[in-house]
C-alpha cells in the first residue's frame, strides 16, 4: 500500500482506492511509520534501541493503535 502518495496510478491505484482511504485519514499512519523507521535506524545504526523498545512496550504516545506483536531485537 502506498504511504506517500494519495493518488497512485495504474493497477496498483485501483486496488488502493478500494482498500484504503486517501487524505487526512492517512496522516496518523504516516506519522507512525516515519517515527518507527527513525527508531529502527537509530537502533540499527547507532545501537540505541531505547525508542524502539518504548514503541513496543507502548510507553510513549503514538498516533495509531496497534495489537501486541512478538518480536526479537
Amino acid at each position: 500500500m502506498d504511504m506517500l502518495d494519495d493518488e497512485t496510478k495504474g493497477i496498483a491505484g485501483m486496488f488502493t482506492y478500494t482498500l484504503c482511504k486517501n487524505g487526512k485519514s492517512r496522516e496518523p499512519v504516516r506519522s507512525f511509520v516515519a517515527g518507527a523507521l527513525v527508531a529502527f535506524l537509530q537502533a540499527y545504526l547507532d545501537g540505541d534501541d531505547s525508542i524502539l523498545i518504548c514503541i513496543n512496550d507502548q510507553k510513549i504516545l503514538i498516533p495509531v493503535k496497534f495489537d501486541a506483536v512478538d518480536f526479537r531485537l
